[in-house]
């Protein structure tokens, strides 16, 4: 455990209770709870505050509901429940508690570093289709019962549809700036790809494997067929399943590739020999630096939260941040040459436009972003 100052921290559980802490007051807060060996001295102040009211039975905190209340992205303030946490009923006090990713509504006297213009995430995806034949189209997912040869957009999901016993090969460009695209191969297996993201595929499979590349970050569920296993290429690595739902992010801006399972079993193969087998809730790890491959256990949940629009951030850098909202808004980031990154919690709507989720990471971070046209600015405050 790290060193803690319990007069700094005893100060700041004391505001928190009375919804006090400023933005830079929570990020410490917090930082403090993630630690070890922090939450027991919470505890231990909380059932000492509860001591005094005797008829009020102490209960441990449930920590994952305490952090999500911390961290949640909301718009409103949160009443804090005392009956829940102490409880501290009889005491009938009610505090405020402003979360993380607490929205302000800016109003005429509020600073005017974030220009008024409202910049919105997509809500479909105007993607590039490519195939072997040399041909090329441009293609809006909302363009509904639309055929391209072996593709026709069915609802919302684009489907491969083998017109002919002629394989096809296919590319798909989701490119930065659009929603994420759904999409089913002709075997079954169905695909979410991010913005920013690729895949390349035969109209339909002939060979023993069913073999697909891509580049980005996609959600695969294959279809089950033990005697057809399903091959990836992403990158350096090779990974090998017969039915099962997975999650690969490999940006080439990335300085590693993440492959998080969900369910089922996959087995990721890099060139060099090294190989990892993945249970659901493992994710691996290639370093591409490096030429490492590593095992880590995750959320599965919070990796795919991007599929629901949602982005959930366990202490990760600014700059990852931003780049993710780069490839969604189709927006640039222009860095202050004294700029140094920060970690954030909390988690973000892409629902919510551009101008909410800066000024709300503004607060968290206490680094300054302004926007202007489709660059954001990123200065210390």
């Amino acid at each position: 455990m790290q060193n803690i100052n319990l007069k700094e921290f005893e100060a700041l559980v004391d505001k928190w209770l009375m919804g006090k802490l400023d933005a830079q007051e929570y990020l410490l807060f917090y930082r403090y709870l993630k630690q070890d060996g922090h939450q027991q001295i919470l505890a231990d102040i909380l059932e000492s505050q509860a001591k005094k009211h005797s008829e009020i039975t102490y209960s441990t905190p449930d920590w994952e509901q305490l952090y999500l209340q911390i961290s949640s992205h909301t718009k409103t303030s949160i009443p804090f429940n005392w009956k829940y946490w102490l409880p501290l009923a009889a005491a009938a006090v009610l505090v405020i508690v402003c979360s993380l990713f607490i929205f302000i509504k800016p109003d005429q006297h509020q600073t005017k570093d974030i220009p008024l213009q409202k910049m919105t995430a997509p809500t479909s995806s105007v993607f590039v289709v490519n195939d072997s034949k040399g041909r090329q189209k441009q293609w809006d997912s909302k363009n509904e019962q639309i055929q391209y040869h072996d593709l026709l957009m069915k609802g919302n999901l684009l489907v491969v549809m083998p017109s002919t016993n002629e394989v096809i090969n296919y590319s798909i460009v989701n490119p930065i700036g659009s929603a994420p695209l759904a999409m089913q191969l002709s075997d079954g297996t169905k695909l979410h790809i991010n913005a920013g993201s690729s895949i390349e595929f035969p109209s339909h499979f002939t060979t023993i494997e069913r073999r697909v590349s891509m580049q980005g970050e996609i959600l695969f569920e294959v279809a089950p067929d033990k005697n057809h296993p399903f091959i990836l290429n992403a990158d350096q690595l090779s990974i090998q399943v017969l039915g099962t739902t997975f999650n690969v992010k490999s940006f080439k801006e990335d300085t590693r590739m993440e492959t998080t399972l969900l369910e089922g079993k996959i087995n990721v193969k890099h060139p060099s020999g090294q190989s990892l087998t993945l249970r659901p809730g493992e994710q691996a790890i290639y370093d591409k630096q490096k030429g490492h491959l590593s095992r880590n256990q995750v959320d599965a949940t919070h990796v795919l939260a991007w599929k629901n629009g949602k982005l959930i951030l366990d202490d990760e850098s600014l700059v990852s941040v931003l780049q993710k909202i780069e490839r969604l808004y189709g927006i640039k980031c222009s860095y202050d040459p004294t700029f140094k990154d920060v970690p954030i919690w909390g988690s973000i709507s892409t629902k919510d436009s551009l101008n909410d989720i800066l000024q709300m990471l503004e607060k968290v971070s206490g680094v300054k972003l302004k926007l202007t046209g489709k660059t954001i600015m990123v200065s210390p405050l």
